[in-house]
């Protein structure tokens, strides 16, 4: 799945178009495939670790009405087999409003666009 991933990106990315691969990730070698594939085709990458606390999560989750068949107890145990970030990354707490989350990003890229020209 992620070597799909990366080919469609590096397709897009070698045409000239930015590209925001949304995955988990939580295998180290993925993040270290997907940054050499962002340097190399377009002479950059940035990582973003998104976090909300464990509550909020759980919240989430439990809301969720068959968008997923994951549960908190899929949440833990990926959480507990994600490899740590031992890279420079953007940290992005979720916990908040849409607006917040879409404000760290702006601060973080620099983005002054409005929520529809970032989609």
């Amino acid at each position: 799945v992620y070597a799909a991933l990366l080919d469609r990106a590096r397709e897009r990315v070698a045409s000239g178009t930015s590209v925001v691969l949304d995955a988990t990730f939580a295998d180290a070698r993925f993040r270290a495939d997907a940054r050499e594939m962002g340097e190399s085709f377009a002479g950059a990458f940035t990582l973003v670790e998104v976090v909300c606390k464990e509550s909020v999560v759980k919240r989430r989750i439990e809301r969720r009405d068959g968008i997923s068949d994951a549960y908190f107890e899929v949440h833990l145990q990926f959480k507990q087999a994600f490899d740590d970030i031992e890279t420079d990354h953007v940290v992005i707490d979720n916990a908040g409003p849409e607006a917040e989350t879409l404000a760290q990003v702006d601060d973080a890229f620099g983005g002054t666009g409005t929520a529809a020209e970032r989609e």
